[in-house]
């Protein structure tokens, strides 16, 4: 893999965008925030969505750690990772129980809450060890995706080998860059599968 390649596909599939993609996929598939909305309805909730998860999170950062380009970001000391972890823990169950009125399916509630216990995962690992939030965040979408599929009327076994696929991709990219090491890499996946999985299960039952 060429670095140009491994440096795109790192970028987009940055733990930051994963919570919008997670969204974004929900509302594809009909798991909006009210029957009554129209497409143009749920174009705005998206733009919101994308502020609130996307946006707002990364300028922040920015500002909070004093990195004034949004690449510096990809380069964050050990404390600065964990700073960044916390407040993205806080953010998200924020969001969870803001958006918590607006959400038809309570899913969708359950996966913003996941991924917050999920992010909140890597702030406790980091800690103690480096590892690869990349592969936390994308073993954290695997159970909503698979969870999701189960309410779909659409088949979206596609889509769930499809996201399996790039995060092995990505991981391939990351170890490209030099960024992490496979150890690093099988930790940040596992653990990110492994925690929301266990999310889904307490609040559908075993």
């Amino acid at each position: 893999m060429t670095r140009t390649i491994a440096n795109i596909l790192s970028y987009a599939g940055h733990p930051v965008f994963l919570a919008f993609y997670g969204l974004w996929t929900g509302v594809q598939f009909h798991y909006v925030i009210s029957s009554k909305l129209n497409e143009r309805s749920e174009t705005f909730f998206l733009i919101i969505f994308f502020l609130s998860l996307v946006l707002v999170p990364v300028f922040g950062l920015m500002l909070l750690l004093r990195k004034y380009r949004p690449s510096e970001l990809a380069s964050l000391s050990g404390k600065e990772r964990r700073v960044s972890l916390l407040v993205m823990t806080v953010l998200y169950f924020f969001m969870a129980f803001s958006f918590n009125a607006l959400f038809i399916e309570p899913i969708l509630r359950v996966y913003l809450l996941s991924i917050g216990v999920c992010t909140a995962v890597g702030f406790v690992i980091t800690r103690y060890r480096n590892v690869s939030l990349h592969m936390l965040a994308w073993g954290g979408i695997t159970p909503y995706l698979i969870v999701l599929s189960g309410y779909s009327v659409v088949n979206m076994d596609l889509v769930v080998v499809g996201s399996v696929v790039l995060a092995g991709l990505i991981g391939v990219s990351r170890l490209a860059l030099n960024a992490h090491r496979p150890s690093e890499l099988y930790l940040g996946y596992s653990a990110g599968f492994l925690a929301t999985a266990l999310c889904y299960l307490l609040y559908y039952g075993f």
